[in-house]
């Protein structure tokens, strides 16, 4: 409940069933099929992170194969996951929209994030030279793709919304850089600190 706190204001805020404490069981049971799904997506953490790596480096056709693998490979039992959440509606006679989107993700939409985010850069640059806005339109293609695959919770901002945005700020940052970091030679410097000074600090923080 604490680590889903958000569930129990969706659930709070958009059912009936919340007005009877007795009912509570009935997001429980939500919460423990959304658990087993982050358990499942949490084991492929380094496929998705290898599909951020293609998508962000510019292998944009590699990347969309890569995709492809994931969606055959956990086809079956994404499948599976949306046929418990049926069930579940149909029991207890309540939705929750944002355990529908999360399962709706099939574990392959983290991906197709991925590939929003890595145009940002390019769409952005795009834009600021007047070049023909070739990734600015893929991005809104796949923007508009993606958010037609999510109903969102009606308390929060979607998340994919918030990532989008914080990508948007980091570009825009390196964009107003007056020196990039990659030519700046000072970033990159060693700055060598005596063992000394180390175990003085260390000494000092555990004495406060």
């Amino acid at each position: 409940m604490v680590e889903k706190f958000d569930r129990f204001l969706e659930y709070n805020s958009t059912t009936t069933h919340s007005d009877y404490g007795e009912q509570l069981h009935c997001l429980l049971d939500f919460e423990r099929l959304e658990a087993d799904y982050d358990r499942q997506d949490w084991n492929l953490a380094p496929i998705q992170i290898a599909h951020d790596v293609l998508a962000r480096t510019g292998r944009a056709s590699l990347a969309a194969e890569w995709q492809k693998y994931l969606g055959r490979k956990t086809g079956p039992m994404a499948r599976s996951f949306l046929t418990k959440l049926k069930r579940l509606e149909k029991v207890h006679g309540m939705r929750l929209p944002s355990v529908t989107d999360r399962l709706n993700e099939k574990f392959i939409k983290p991906l197709v994030l991925d590939s929003i985010l890595a145009l940002v850069r390019p769409a952005m640059v795009e834009i600021r030279s007047g070049a023909k806005p070739e990734s600015f339109t893929r991005l809104e293609v796949l923007a508009e793709e993606y958010l037609s695959t999510s109903s969102g919770s009606p308390t929060d901002i979607q998340p994919w919304m918030q990532e989008l945005g914080e990508e948007v700020q980091i570009v825009e940052g390196d964009l107003h850089a007056p020196v990039p970091y990659e030519s700046n030679p000072r970033a990159l410097a060693e700055i060598a600190i005596p063992y000394a000074t180390i175990r003085e600090q260390i000494d000092l923080w555990e004495q406060a």
